[in-house]
């Protein structure tokens, strides 16, 4: 993934070390995520957001639904140096507005 820095996010080193390690696992579901699944579907969302125009310095709002995908989201904004906020749905008019 194209990084803005030489920082490298601890899962991105997990990922590197041991992909089948569990990153995380979901309580209710029981379903388990591997510390390559995330790694990679950021990297994806980092190239779509380069191939859709978005560089270094730009800035992206996200509305931050309860969904697993936002963190991916996140971290692929800021691994191509993007800044980003998020914005409640709820107080989406009145965040936007100003």
């Amino acid at each position: 993934m194209p990084e803005a820095n030489n920082y490298r996010h601890p899962l991105a080193r997990a990922a590197a070390v041991r992909p089948g390690a569990i990153a995380y696992r979901l309580v209710l579901s029981g379903r388990t995520v591997t510390c390559a699944e995330p790694e990679q579907r950021s990297r994806r969302c980092a190239a779509l957001l380069l191939r859709l125009g978005l560089k270094t310095g730009d800035c992206i709002a996200v509305f931050p639904y309860n969904h697993l995908g936002n963190f991916e989201l996140q971290w692929a904004a800021h691994c191509i140096g993007l800044y980003y906020t998020t914005i409640s749905p709820p107080h989406f008019a009145l965040e936007a507005a100003t």
